[in-house]
């Protein structure tokens, strides 16, 4: 369960200025350099008079030669414009259908208008020359179009297809689909509590959309921790307790949200025992803690013979904690769980080891992954592999999509990721998701009062990668498997949103 806030001075923002205050990334029009001559194209009675066609007049539909004659269509495809020959002829590529046995190479054809494009086009300054006519589209070379026509009967090498006119030829629809990306904003109600309202930012669309009224609200927010949750439905959200008064910080407000209870030992990450790790594992509806260190201690050297317990316990009322102990790998003299996934019968622990008499370049990155409640220790690498471990400074930074956890620590870090469900899983740096982050480091606040480093978050199979601009306001970039950037967003510096 993994939460990502907007770094601001001031926590709390209206709900008005969270939805004004995202920014969608849109397009601007291009700016025309000039404008060039189309050929000009002869009408097909022209065409046949000059014997610049290979069909005669008896071969071409009526309404072709004399404008007047009714139309039905016959042919409906979508293609791909090659080029414009001049102001009636369109080179094409025949997408969909297909329909034709003894085509030339490819799926190539030749439209020709019956009502014929301007002898002028638009020259942009990227060379994009875009053609028009009354009622077209803009017309450009590469783009798709869904059209409608008669198929020349016949044809001889390349399908000829006569388009009536402008209502024949449309722009084909780009597609829009891209994942849902569930996420939360927070809203003032008084100086010491806010309500929680799920947004829905859908990154195909550019669109965010927020529910109707809030799902819970959290009281004596400054001494509590940051809100953990999980998209349903129904909504997921994990309680918590005032550092101070030791009462419970949030309520719900709706019937669509489940308050997830952690149960006793299991409330606070600082115990009379120490820290722990904690985290909710969905499928067996249960939360699992294990200690977030273990040192060795004198006069010990090493964490030989000692074991890492890890705790899961339902929260079904009644129900009483199982425990799975792993033997620590020997010449160890300490360990520090820094992200955790899953149950004690199937799940994965990430832990950066400390080896005996090495140095901390050396310390090892492990991967403890149980499968069928047997633990396996996988070695990943080594701090020097991963810009020198996760505990030092702040906080590193994880995400899960799929099998693959991504992670990220300090400014000058780079974003790592270990494919958990690997034979043998090692540390990789995605190169196109790096230079990304080099992108925005370059773009983000030039002052700053410490280390600023990325933060990382995941919803619908897609990383989420966010990082302020110079002006301090939020920037997250929805990224998909290769590394590429399908959708981003913007929420002003004083607005608090979560994933």
């Amino acid at each position: 369960m993994k939460t990502m806030t907007s770094r601001s001075c001031s926590r709390i923002a209206t709900f008005t200025s969270i939805l004004l205050a995202v920014v969608l990334v849109a397009g601007c029009a291009p700016k025309v350099t000039g404008m060039v001559d189309v050929p000009v194209g002869d009408d097909m009675a022209t065409q046949i008079k000059k014997g610049t066609t290979i069909y005669t007049v008896e071969d071409v539909p009526a309404f072709v030669m004399n404008g007047t004659d009714a139309v039905t269509t016959d042919f409906s495809a979508t293609v791909k414009v090659l080029d414009v020959l001049d102001t009636r002829t369109i080179r094409v590529d025949i997408l969909s259908p297909v329909p034709f046995s003894h085509q030339g190479p490819g799926n190539m054809g030749y439209l020709y208008l019956c009502q014929p494009l301007s002898n002028e086009a638009e020259k942009l300054p990227d060379g994009t020359v875009v053609y028009s006519g009354e009622g077209y589209p803009q017309v450009i070379a590469g783009q798709e179009y869904n059209i409608s026509g008669v198929l020349q009967p016949h044809w001889l090498d390349y399908p000829r297809v006569y388009i009536p006119g402008s209502v024949e030829f449309k722009q084909a629809p780009v597609s829009l689909e891209g994942p849902q990306i569930d996420m939360m904003g927070e809203i003032s109600a008084t100086d010491t509590r806010y309500d929680v309202v799920p947004l829905s930012w859908n990154v195909g669309w550019n669109t965010l959309q927020a529910s109707e009224s809030p799902v819970v609200y959290m009281s004596d927010f400054n001494n509590g921790g940051p809100l953990r949750w999980q998209p349903g439905p129904p909504v997921r959200v994990v309680q918590q307790w005032s550092y101070l008064s030791k009462k419970p910080l949030i309520t719900t407000i709706s019937k669509d949200v489940n308050l997830l209870v952690p149960p006793t030992g299991m409330q606070y990450l600082s115990t009379k025992d120490g820290s722990i790790k904690r985290w909710y594992a969905p499928d067996e509806s249960a939360f699992v803690a294990v200690p977030l260190e273990l040192d060795a201690l004198p006069p010990y050297k090493t964490l030989d013979g000692k074991t890492l317990t890890i705790t899961e316990q339902s929260i079904a009322s009644g129900s009483k904690a199982k425990t799975l102990a792993v033997p620590v790998l020997s010449g160890l003299r300490q360990i520090v769980v820094v992200y955790g996934s899953g149950s004690i019968t199937n799940g994965s622990i990430l832990v950066e080891a400390a080896d005996k008499g090495m140095s901390n370049m050396s310390d090892g990155i492990w991967l403890l992954r149980i499968n069928d409640g047997k633990a396996a220790w996988i070695r990943c690498g080594n701090r020097a592999a991963f810009t020198e471990g996760f505990i030092s400074g702040q906080e590193a930074s994880f995400a899960r999509v799929g099998s693959l956890l991504y992670f990220t620590h300090s400014h000058d870090g780079q974003i790592g990721c270990i494919d958990t469900t690997a034979a043998s899983p090692s540390i990789t740096l995605p190169e196109k998701v790096n230079i990304l982050l080099t992108q925005l480091y370059g773009r983000g606040p030039t002052e700053t009062e410490g280390p600023l480093q990325a933060q990382l978050a995941s919803d619908n199979g897609t990383l989420i990668i966010e990082y302020p601009d110079a002006n301090w306001n939020a920037m997250y970039y929805a990224v998909d498997a290769s590394g590429t950037v399908i959708g981003s967003l913007r929420v002003d510096k004083i607005s608090t949103t979560s994933f």
